[in-house]
């Protein structure tokens, strides 16, 4: 059976947490479809770099302080302790997307080659191809485009865990 997850409000959260209730439970062998906000919560591209732009909202301070997170999704059957094997069949960017690189975040040459300097912070905003397999942002630099979940994982049956950290439960894989 395919199930598909939906960005609504309902959907979303910031934690990896035990204690939230699942929006979808699934069969071994069910394919689960979401479509998803961008980690800063974001509905659509900056229009600037200094505009506000429409997030899911409203936001639980406790609840959604972190990455957003779509599910969480139940196994029918599955207990703690168990194994999983979860198969990522495909991953679709949307046709924008965006970094920050700068003051830290990135290797002074990696800054030098992207055009910036080492102490900004810069915003750098990518538009993709028609097949999303490259994209290029506004300083006219062109990459491959490689895309993968940035923040998945379980839900920890003895804490409570924002998703910012890799932790053996999941978390943020970009780190």
């Amino acid at each position: 059976m395919i199930h598909f997850i939906d960005p609504i409000r309902e959907n979303m959260h910031a934690r990896l947490s035990a204690s939230l209730t699942p929006v979808c439970i699934v069969d071994s062998g069910d394919t689960v479809v979401f479509q998803t906000p961008d980690v800063s919560w974001g509905l659509e591209p900056p229009a600037s770099t200094t505009a506000p732009r429409r997030k899911v909202e409203p936001r639980d301070p406790a609840r959604d302080n972190g990455p957003c997170l779509c599910g969480p999704v139940a196994i029918r059957g599955a207990r703690p302790g168990d194994t999983l094997e979860i198969g990522i069949e495909h991953v679709r960017p949307a046709a924008w997307g965006w970094t920050y690189s700068g003051r830290g975040l990135a290797t002074p040459a990696h800054n030098t080659a992207l055009g910036i300097g080492d102490d900004t912070l810069t915003l750098m905003r990518w538009t993709l191809d028609d097949e999303r397999t490259l994209a290029t942002n506004h300083h006219g630099h062109t990459v491959r485009v490689r895309a993968f979940p940035g923040m998945i994982g379980l839900s920890p049956a003895e804490y409570d865990a924002d998703a910012w950290i890799p932790r053996a439960c999941g978390g943020n894989m970009a780190n």
